[in-house]
């Protein structure tokens, strides 16, 4: 079988396409800089954008994301993939994530998440990632931390 291959990276260190708040305190080893969500969402306490606006990813036979997060309550964290092609969003949920530690994670997208719309589509090869979204929390937690960083996506055909 042929590797897994990079499909998109992001790890914040540079300039970028993304929505949230970059910090520089509590951050691992081998990197600087991490994405922290805003609170300026109707749907989650937290919420974090990573754009692939003008590249666009396309995802693989078998899709996963990989990723580090750090949040600070047991929440539900909902991880979204946009799928531009169809026009709706893919989503995953870690139901119970790590609370208080930096945690790496790596979802099976074509498996394990689910067109938002409801429908029993599925995220197809070569179909346009254009964003990848991050939420946690219920509107109003104000003291709700949700933090990522390393985020790549992956495909093999």
């Amino acid at each position: 079988l042929w590797p897994k291959r990079v499909l998109f990276s992001k790890n914040f260190e540079g300039m970028g396409d993304w929505d949230g708040q970059i910090v520089t305190d509590n951050v691992t080893a081998g990197n600087q800089r991490a994405l922290a969500g805003n609170t300026e969402n109707r749907y989650f306490a937290r919420f974090i954008r990573v754009g692939i606006r003008y590249d666009h990813a396309r995802a693989a036979t078998t899709t996963w994301i990989k990723f580090q997060y750090y949040i600070n309550k047991e929440v539900p964290l909902e991880v979204m993939l946009f799928d531009l092609t169809q026009g709706d969003n893919y989503a995953g949920r870690i139901t119970n994530p790590v609370v208080g530690k930096w945690t790496e994670v790596m979802l099976k997208v074509t498996d394990e998440f689910q067109r938002k719309d409801g429908s029993s589509a599925s995220m197809g090869p070569g179909d346009a990632i254009d964003d990848i979204f991050f939420g946690a929390g219920s509107p109003g937690d104000q003291d709700l931390q949700l933090i990522v960083k390393n985020v790549v996506l992956l495909g093999l055909d």
